[in-house]
């Protein structure tokens, strides 16, 4: 499954960082294919995530407190569990006030949360899907490499930099551990270049008692028993 990292949520449905952060603790909506849980993780949205916090951020826009929202979300999981994504794949409407879900019969309206008005605003799934698709297809994708550091291999991610043009390359498995380039080569040359003094770093921290010994036991290359920065 194709993962998006929060720059890219963020830049195509215009959610806040904050707001990301929050909706994915308190459940509203959360990163289905990497929640970024633990130390040098990152979280990381399906098409369908996206289509979600699309639907609540126009929601909001119309008035509905984050509360409902949630409250809507809350009654829609347990009465659809077979929906993995109940806010992408349900016809919604709302008035301001409450949130409605409109089923198979076109005289049954649910208020899922419990409020009664009147409907005046559509959530439009297939346009604002078709919008939002072709947002995600202007925005540069970041790339996936691995990158050897001694008896190490770790995995990178590059993305281009829209703004200074060249490359951004980070280490997830590195907290902080981040550098650039004008080309993929010496991006990736300056990322091992970083991750190498991190290690070095880190290893003297550790020698000291200044730090928690990093787990980076899993990176060790095939076949090396014993690993060194």
């Amino acid at each position: 499954m194709e993962g998006y990292p929060s720059r890219i949520a963020q830049a195509v449905t215009g959610v806040s960082p904050t707001q990301l952060s929050y909706w994915a603790r308190t459940g509203v909506v959360t990163p289905t294919v990497s929640p970024g849980r633990g130390r040098g993780s990152s979280r990381l949205y399906s098409f369908a995530d996206l289509v979600q916090l699309q639907v609540v951020a126009n929601v909001l826009r119309t008035g509905i407190s984050l509360q409902r929202v949630r409250k809507a979300v809350g009654y829609l999981r347990k009465n659809f569990p077979d929906l993995s994504h109940p806010l992408a794949e349900l016809a919604l409407l709302t008035d301001g006030v409450s949130i409605f879900h409109l089923t198979a019969d076109p005289k049954v309206i649910v208020d899922t949360v419990r409020h009664s008005g009147q409907m005046v605003f559509a959530v439009a799934l297939r346009e604002l899907v078709n919008d939002l698709r072709r947002r995600v297809e202007t925005i540069p994708m970041p790339q996936t490499h691995t990158i050897a550091v001694g008896e190490f291999e770790f995995p990178v991610t590059l993305t281009p930099d829209e703004d200074d043009g060249g490359y951004v390359v980070e280490c997830p498995a590195l907290p902080g551990c981040v550098s650039q380039g004008d080309t993929v080569t010496e991006a990736l040359e300056n990322i091992a270049d970083a991750a190498t003094g991190w290690l070095e770093v880190n290893a003297e921290m550790e020698s000291r008692g200044q730090i928690r010994k990093l787990p980076v036991k899993r990176f060790r290359k095939r076949g090396k028993r014993r690993a060194t920065a």
